[in-house]
């Protein structure tokens, strides 16, 4: 292990991400979401073989499991059970999308600089990466997401600031894939209940 090669692993989470801005093809963005977390997975066996602690590979193995592998398997299903596969109601297109992930990046490794911990700076731009994906789409899939993202960000973050026992970590994702599996069964209620998952429906909701 080298330092190379954490790079690598970094540059692996920032590619997926701002790829996944791009896409419309929600199991391509579920595609990228899953290399993502694959790419954190590793950074957290990184870690591991640095500090010679055990909780980073079981946080690693972990991640693989619950993040990059039962997530997008759940996300899949929700999307060939709902039969829907693309976003089309983004509110910036394709190439503007890449721009702005482009930019953000850019604007984020600018204002960090002095910053020397990389993992705080990946997690910002998977936070505000995240966020975007969050509100460019107005399919519950693709928000979900964004969200995932989102939680990836944070997870980046603590992994360079703060030393949390494995206890804490594997409750998180137990916790996160709770959410996961609530957050599908409200697409397919939202589906059930509209016939689609925009999520513009739920402004129709009347108490």
């Amino acid at each position: 292990m080298n330092v190379s090669l954490f790079n690598v692993f970094i540059t692996l989470i920032l590619l997926s991400t701002i790829v996944m801005s791009g896409f419309r093809k929600l199991k391509l963005m579920n595609t990228a979401f899953a290399i993502q977390s694959l790419s954190i997975s590793l950074v957290c066996f990184y870690s591991g073989f640095e500090t010679a602690e055990t909780h980073y590979h079981i946080l690693g193995i972990l991640t693989i499991i619950i993040k990059a592998i039962i997530i997008p398997i759940i996300i899949n299903k929700a999307i060939s059970v709902l039969k829907t596969s693309r976003e089309i109601n983004m509110i910036i297109n394709g190439y503007w999308s890449y721009m702005f992930s482009e930019m953000s990046v850019v604007v984020v490794l600018m204002l960090l600089k002095n910053v020397e911990q990389d993992l705080i700076k990946t997690g910002l731009v998977l936070i505000l990466l995240g966020v975007f994906v969050l509100i460019s789409g107005k399919k519950a899939i693709n928000q979900m997401i964004g969200f995932l993202t989102i939680e990836n960000g944070i997870v980046l973050i603590e992994l360079s600031t703060v030393q949390m026992t494995l206890a804490i970590e594997f409750g998180m994702l137990l916790e996160l894939l709770i959410l996961s599996l609530i957050m599908g069964v409200m697409i397919f209620r939202i589906n059930k209940s509209f016939d689609s998952i925009n999520t513009d429906y739920l402004s129709n909701l009347k108490e």
